[in-house]
């Protein structure tokens, strides 16, 4: 073999296996990205859920209006944690007043937006927020069957 084609070999040699490292590069990001979409679905099912625990005990008139608001009005803290396949959720839910639309407004009204927040903690040092502080996932609420909350 000569001194050209040598160079051609490992030429070769070196473009196949620089074409296998990226192709796995890629496989793994891929991989991670399905792996967030599923946390996120399953985070999404956990807000759907409280959503649908409020508006029955709404519904069922297992707890009052007033008492919800008051439950989670100005809440910072965790409210809930749900545990799927050994991996936390921690739910966060806050009560505003508010018009029909979600406006946050002050004094007396029929109608409460509520907003829930669930952290995905799938790793010892990495997680993912399911709805954010300034960009809650959120639900209107009106008071069908008292006066409110003052």
């Amino acid at each position: 073999m000569s001194m050209g084609q040598m160079l051609l070999v490992l030429l070769g040699l070196v473009l196949f296996s620089t074409m296998i490292i990226s192709f796995y590069s890629v496989f793994i990001n891929q991989m991670q990205a399905l792996e967030f979409i599923l946390y996120r679905m399953q985070g999404l099912k956990i807000v759907d859920f409280n959503f649908q625990k409020i508006e029955a005990e709404l519904i069922s008139n297992s707890k009052s209006f007033a008492t919800l608001y008051d439950e989670f009005a100005n809440n910072t803290s965790p409210v809930d944690t749900f545990y799927v396949n050994q991996i936390p959720y921690v739910v966060y839910i806050k009560s505003i007043k508010s018009t029909v639309t979600g406006s946050p407004v002050t004094g007396a009204t029929s109608y409460m937006r509520i907003d829930v927040k669930a952290v995905c903690r799938f790793a010892s040092n990495d997680s993912l927020e399911i709805g954010r502080e300034s960009n809650p996932i959120s639900k209107v609420f009106g008071d069908i069957f008292g006066p409110g909350v003052n």
